[in-house]
């Protein structure tokens, strides 16, 4: 999702579809320069071309550059959720849809007994399908053995 600080709002305004995010100080991952891609309301892949005064490769140091009001940041609702619930981030653009999902691929972990492979499997399906847990409560807990799956992969 695109968001910022309201601090970054009242000053410079919200943006409120995608071209509008050329004109303004984007927080970009690895040049001053890039382009964020979209999926549109008719399903239809898009693309805008930002700009901004900070560039870095450090996903982390881009949501405290936008939290203290320093730009735009395109970013995962795992990352700014607390944020966006507490109002340190507020989503704009509302209008421009989430960016294009990617596919993960589930490899359960050696230390999983024989056969409870499929229910580490499960539990990646129920975690990152659709609606990730991070964007639905409560947070959804698997069991194997009576043990939560979360422990045994942390």
């Amino acid at each position: 999702m695109v968001c910022a600080s309201p601090a970054y709002l009242e000053r410079h305004g919200t943006p409120r579809a995608p071209q509008d995010l050329a004109r303004h100080n984007c927080l970009t991952t690895s040049d001053f320069a890039m382009t964020w891609e979209y999926t549109g309301p008719d399903g239809k892949p898009g693309s805008v071309r930002v700009a901004g005064r900070y560039a870095c490769d450090n996903w982390e140091v881009l949501r405290e550059w936008a939290l203290a009001g320093l730009g735009v940041a395109l970013k995962s609702t795992w990352d700014v959720r607390r944020h966006l619930e507490d109002g340190s981030l507020c989503r704009c653009a509302p209008d421009i849809p989430s960016a294009p999902t990617g596919h993960l691929r589930g490899v359960p972990p050696s230390s999983l007994p024989a056969g409870e492979d499929r229910a580490f499997i499960e539990f990646l399906a129920e975690s990152f399908g659709p609606e990730p847990y991070w964007d639905s409560r409560p947070r959804i807990e698997t069991r194997i053995k009576g043990r939560l799956l979360s422990d045994i992969v942390c």
